[in-house]
Formats: structure tokens, C-alpha cells, sequence
């Protein structure tokens, strides 16, 4: 799988660019496989964000999830 970006459909305000820059695109994914992103936070971030993992893979070209991590 070739994880192409994140997209934040609510705003974001707590990964580093310089992270994702570094990261991203992940040239391969394999299940299991995990990937830590660096985030800044304060008292007034909220503990829960919508990320939407857009990726390539074998079956599709342009595939979409929506995940909902809380910190």
C-alpha cells in the first residue's frame, strides 16, 4: 500500500509540517505496519480529530477512510 496523504476535513492545528513533509508520502504500508506523527498540543486542543488516510493500492487507485483518533 502507498499512503499518499492525510487530509483533515475539520482543520488542523496539531501535527508539525515538518513531520508530515519528512514522512509523507510513505512509500509502502504493509498491514500491521504503523507510522508516528509528532503533534503539538495546548490546553484548549480538543481530544478527538477526523483524518481522512487517502492511499493507493493493488485493488485501487484512489482509495479513503475516515479515522478518528483521540490524543
Amino acid at each position: 500500500m502507498y499512503l499518499l496523504k492525510l487530509n483533515f476535513p475539520e482543520g488542523d492545528n496539531i501535527l508539525i509540517q515538518s513531520e508530515t513533509d519528512e514522512k509523507l508520502p510513505l512509500e509502502c504500508l504493509e498491514k500491521f505496519q504503523s507510522v508516528e506523527l509528532i503533534v503539538a498540543v495546548n490546553m484548549q486542543t480538543k481530544s478527538k480529530h477526523t483524518i481522512c488516510l487517502i492511499w493507493e493500492d493493488d485493488a485501487k487507485e484512489h482509495n479513503q477512510k475516515l479515522v478518528y483518533p483521540t490524543l
